[in-house]
């Protein structure tokens, strides 16, 4: 409901400013004129793609999502990125013949105020309300039981953490080596001492960060505060366990920690999946020409079909047949076996070596984007032999195709694109996969399709 609220908060606020703009420009444009002009209906329909397209934009870009322990320059930044988007949108629209009319310096006086007005919307409401915040609430004390590594951690991160409610005074450790102050704070190593001074101080919250194998420790802290007023909280040290992508759920009923899922949240996915498929087909559309071109090459380059097919892995590991142009000459391989493009190939054509060095021989894949089989960002497929070979190699490998795979990825925009001919270098690989997944938004998305063309330029591994 409050999304709801927001988005209505946000068409309104588009539209005031449009109003508010057009009663001052056009008294002043034309004096002799006591009322200002009515609205065009092209003029009408631009206000409304501009307010539609923002609070698509705002979802998106996740403005509707919780903010309060994130900070307010976050927030404007991706606002405006938003806006950003809004005004080339309708720039474009301008240039086209059924909207000539409409005065350029119009739509960028009423693009401006509105940006204006959505930051401010946030923005002012947001710092009084976190002004008040700081002065209504009281910061919560916490006494931390945990292995001192994870406590040092947790210590790190209260310290850290912006707009933080909570706020360490005592740590649990009864190792014989313990230490007297952690990070500051102290250090309590017997049990009855630690109990006698959560009470005498009115600790507020006691965190229980420990290993799942210490369910021991949980039961007896539970036990001796059972009759207290302290909030207990159990936060598990996972850093054991092999993870992916933990979360917390409830599943039947039973608290869960998902350790490795695929991502369930269509609410989120639905911008992503929206731009891909219209970004796919307005790009294919365009680079019809260069696909003429490049298929003309490619066929004359050398022998044989100008897309060269092979089955991949895609979403939850089902298999798809991914499209490029050809870039090699016609060749054997053994059964089972995918030798990786090197540097000085033999098998890569004068053509193909244009094409790779560009990326241009991945276009057609936009056709893969455009079926669903792949995303414009995401984890890059690899061939399905070098899927069995990684697979136990590499932690973390296979969790890749939790996801759809994309054209362009947060690896390739950090410079990993192309062989990899160690266990090592897959691994850099995988670790920055992983990264994304875990990190993902539509506005990671639009970052990493902003640094790709730079990182095609730079030609970095690309061979």
């Amino acid at each position: 409901m409050t999304g709801l609220i927001a988005c209505a908060l946000d068409l309104l606020l588009v539209a005031g400013s449009a109003l508010l703009v057009h009663q001052l420009m056009v008294p002043a444009a034309l004096p002799g004129h006591g009322l200002p002009l009515a609205w065009s209906d092209t003029q009408t329909m631009l206000v409304l793609f501009n307010a539609l397209l923002a609070v698509v934009l705002f979802a998106a870009f996740g403005v509707y999502g919780q903010w309060r322990d994130r900070s307010l320059s976050q927030l404007t930044h991706r606002v405006l990125a938003a806006c950003g988007v809004v005004a080339l949108a309708g720039m474009a629209l301008l240039c086209t013949p059924r909207l000539e009319n409409v005065p350029t310096s119009w739509f960028i006086a009423v693009t401006a105020a509105s940006a204006g007005m959505l930051v401010l919307a946030r923005l002012v409401p947001g710092w009084v309300a976190r002004r008040l915040g700081r002065a209504a609430t009281r910061t919560r004390t916490v006494a931390v039981v945990s292995t001192r590594a994870h406590a040092r951690n947790m210590l790190a991160q209260l310290a850290h953490a912006p707009g933080a409610q909570y706020r360490a005074v005592c740590v649990y450790d009864e190792s014989d080596d313990a230490p007297e102050w952690l990070h500051n704070v102290p250090v309590c190593a017997n049990f009855r001492d630690f109990a006698g001074m959560v009470r005498a101080r009115a600790i507020d919250e006691i965190w229980l960060a420990l290993p799942l194998a210490d369910q021991h420790l949980v039961r007896r802290f539970v036990r001796e505060f059972r009759n207290d007023f302290v909030d207990i909280r159990y936060m598990p040290d996972l850093r054991g366990l092999p993870h992916l992508q933990c979360s917390v759920d409830k599943v039947l009923g039973y608290p869960t920690l998902n350790l490795a899922v695929s991502p369930a949240d269509e609410y989120q996915l639905w911008p992503k999946e929206i731009f891909d498929r219209v970004a796919a087909a307005l790009a294919l559309v365009a680079l019809v020409p260069l696909f003429v071109v490049v298929a003309a090459l490619v066929k004359q380059s050398s022998h044989g079909p100008v897309f060269f097919r092979q089955r991949r892995k895609g979403y939850d590991g089902r298999e798809f047949e991914i499209l490029k142009f050809r870039t090699m000459c016609l060749h054997d391989e053994a059964p089972g076996t995918v030798t990786q493009a090197r540097r000085g190939d033999p098998r890569v054509t004068r053509v193909g070596a244009v094409l790779r060095a560009l990326s241009i021989d991945e276009l057609p894949q936009l056709l893969n984007v455009l079926r669903g089989q792949m995303s414009l960002v995401g984890p890059r497929p690899h061939a399905l032999a070098h899927d069995d070979l990684y697979k136990n190699l590499v932690e973390g490998y296979m969790h890749r195709y939790r996801i759809r795979p994309g054209l362009t990825g947060w690896a390739q925009v950090n410079g990993y694109r192309g062989e990899t001919s160690t266990v090592e270098k897959m691994e850099t690989r995988v670790k920055f996969d992983l990264f994304y997944i875990r990190n993902w938004s539509f506005w990671f998305d639009m970052q990493i399709i902003l640094r790709t063309p730079a990182c095609i330029l730079l030609r970095r591994n690309a061979y």
